[in-house]
């Protein structure tokens, strides 16, 4: 394979949002002897998928709340990476793009997953943040020593850093896509949402009657 052609590979690697993906990628670039290309076509089609679902709306966005004007798609990339920088400071050790939404340290022992939002309108005048977290990205902070989940506020540039372990203790209180999954290998993704108040910022749960989490203190 020639060089141009890795560099156009590893260009559409870092677009990719989800981790199972990049590892068929790897997979195909292994030598063998191919007398069936199904396995090729399956790649092809996977990330072709993968790629357009990022164009029309990234698993780190998902649709402004029931009543809100639909608003123009915001540029998350600069405050995503001025969060990132912040958790490379934190952790002490400079992070490895893995996909749009994914970092690795260089030594591979810990994953950070790192989404972004637009504001949108919130109670009392509140900053009103939405997130679509997938299996694929919590598999990813699942498969290292250590894993961060961060939640980044595209207009204030606050972000909040989350460990794995207790993140993902909280899953179940989450609304899901589709929102009657009977399995958890039906959820497309977890609906993750707070309101900003600025002194407090209020984690929403399932139901109404369900414990609103203070995530403040995770403020990095």
């Amino acid at each position: 394979i020639s060089i141009e052609a890795l560099f156009r590979l590893a260009a559409v690697k870092e677009q990719m949002t989800d981790w199972a993906t990049s590892t068929q990628i790897n997979q195909v670039l292994r030598p063998m002897e191919y007398t069936r290309l199904d396995q090729i076509i399956g790649l092809i089609f996977q990330t072709s998928r993968d790629i357009e679902q990022a164009d029309q709306q990234e698993p780190d966005e998902t649709p402004a709340p029931a009543g809100d004007e639909p608003k123009p798609r915001a540029n998350l990339e600069p405050a995503r990476n001025a969060a990132l920088e912040k958790v490379a400071e934190k952790l002490g050790i400079p992070l490895v793009r893995k996909g749009r939404t994914l970092r690795s340290t260089s030594d591979g022992k810990v994953n950070v997953v790192c989404l972004a939002s637009q504001r949108y309108d919130g109670p009392s005048g509140s900053g009103n943040y939405w997130y679509g977290f997938t299996p694929a990205q919590r598999d990813f902070v699942r498969e290292a020593d250590g894993g961060w989940v961060v939640f980044v506020c595209q207009d204030t540039g606050r972000a909040f850093m989350i460990a794995r372990e207790e993140f993902l203790a909280w899953l179940p209180e989450m609304l899901t896509t589709p929102p009657d999954a009977s399995e958890e290998s039906e959820i497309r993704h977890w609906h993750v949402y707070f309101n900003d108040y600025g002194d407090r910022v209020e984690l929403m749960p399932r139901a109404s009657e369900g414990e609103r989490r203070d995530i403040v203190r995770y403020l990095i």
